[in-house]
């Protein structure tokens, strides 16, 4: 799936010299860029590097890169594919149309390849702006069926400000979704640790990502309600921003993970905007993220992904960070290293993450962890 993988400097002779070398004993190489926000303004080098030695390129940008237990946010990470995944890269998926054609472009990738009855890794990263997520992994439920198995992250701004995240060899992308088509491959594991309390409230009325109603009151009255009761904060309008990294919702599914949803804004009306889709009518409930101590998130993703891995990809939610700060991260990313049994992590903050539930369905979250597993020995 992945053969090797580099951090470079966005340079045209350090790149020229990692994409002549896979290149020539790959002959059919493409790579997987991971760019962090900082050096966006540099892709177009990344591109006409890739184009000039004639290797297949898909990427996106995000807030930081990871590498080992450490953030990074210079250079590009390259992940060389020894067979460039077909792939499907656009923009433009919050309008109907644009979500029709990328599930059917998603759906007839099935076809290019033959891996057997194994389904294979759809892997996906979609801008995380995109108010409406949630519809577009129903449409690849709906549609799709049982074709894939489906792993991801999102791109874009940490400030969660519109920017082209998605990039493929010649163009960049906005308010889109990339797609990979992996090889089937078990060492996949998507986790969040949280613990779920027993307060539940009813989403009674939302649009896309916005909350309006809890219970059938304004949602921010509501949410402070069980914040106070259950917890003893007394978060206002003011300390909102701040706080409610430490105490998101939970969409309760009985197939899936706890969907959390991080609130990151508040409307005048009481309103509260999340990243990531809320369906009205769901089941909620307030929970307080778990310190790295509390959290049995690495433990289960050590268990699922089991010993002997080369490297690990892994995405981790950059809301996470938020709640943690940065030396705890660092000590969370440390102590996966040690129990998965690999130094070669690399990857980076997302905005958001996406597994499958109990019968194979797509599904978001906010903070959570997404690893991909590397069996072949990267450098």
């Amino acid at each position: 799936m992945f053969s090797d993988t580099a951090h470079l400097p966005i340079e045209a002779g350090p790149l020229s010299a990692a994409l002549q070398g896979w290149k020539k004993s790959l002959s059919v190489a493409g790579v997987l860029a991971l760019v962090p926000e900082a050096e966006a303004g540099k892709i177009p080098v990344l591109q006409s590097a890739c184009r000039q030695h004639g290797v297949a390129l898909a990427g996106a940008v995000f807030p930081a890169l990871i590498d080992g237990a450490s953030e990074v946010r210079s250079g590009v990470r390259l992940i060389c594919l020894e067979l460039m995944a077909p792939m499907v890269v656009m923009g433009g998926l919050d309008g109907p149309s644009g979500q029709e054609e990328f599930v059917e472009r998603c759906g007839a990738l099935r076809e290019v390849v033959d891996w057997g009855s194994a389904p294979p890794i759809l892997f996906t990263i979609f801008d995380s702006t995109l108010p409406n997520l949630d519809t577009i992994l129903r449409r690849f439920a709906d549609r799709l069926e049982d074709r894939f198995r489906y792993v991801g992250a999102n791109a874009g701004s940490e400030s969660f400000a519109p920017i082209p995240c998605l990039f493929d060899g010649f163009s960049t992308f906005e308010r889109g979704g990339l797609a990979l088509l992996l090889p089937p491959h078990d060492a996949v594991a998507v986790e969040h640790g949280f613990k779920i309390p027993i307060n539940i409230m009813r989403v009674s009325q939302s649009h896309q990502n916005t909350i309006a109603g809890l219970n059938g009151r304004p949602a921010f009255e509501v949410y402070q309600e069980m914040i106070a009761s259950a917890y003893g904060v007394a978060m206002t309008a003011d300390t909102f921003y701040s706080e409610a990294v430490h105490f998101p919702l939970a969409i309760l599914s009985g197939n899936s993970l706890p969907q959390i949803r991080i609130p990151v804004a508040l409307a005048a009306d009481h309103a509260m905007t999340c990243v990531g889709e809320v369906q009205e009518g769901a089941v909620a409930v307030v929970m307080k993220a778990p310190s790295v101590e509390e959290s049995d998130c690495v433990a289960r993703i050590a268990d699922r992904l089991g010993p002997g891995l080369a490297g690990l990809l892994t995405f981790y939610c950059a809301g996470r960070r938020m709640h943690l700060g940065v030396a705890q991260v660092s000590r969370e990313l440390g102590q996966l290293a040690v129990q998965v049994g690999t130094p070669n992590q690399f990857g980076a903050l997302s905005l958001g993450e996406i597994s499958a539930d109990s019968h194979g369905d797509p599904v978001f979250h906010n903070a959570a962890l997404v690893c991909l597993g590397v069996t072949q020995r990267s450098a």
